[in-house]
């Protein structure tokens, strides 16, 4: 796993790191592009683009997938 400094959302749950998350857009540069394109994409996920569907002590799965089985 990828990691990098934690955004916003992140943070309460850790404080500093969370995974690397790519933007559709990045997928070319991160599988063909340089070396140096790709580190570029080592940071963090806007954290509006985000949202928290699931919280609490002892969730083991998310709700909405629970409900599908």
């Amino acid at each position: 796993m990828v990691t990098t400094t934690a955004n916003d959302l992140v943070k309460p749950v850790h404080p500093t790191r969370m995974p690397v998350i790519l933007d559709e857009q990045d997928y070319d540069t991160w599988l063909a592009g340089s070396a140096e394109d790709a580190a570029r994409l080592l940071r963090p996920f806007p954290s509006d683009r985000m949202q928290i569907v699931c919280e609490g002590i002892g969730i083991t799965a998310d709700a909405a997938a629970v409900d599908d089985l």
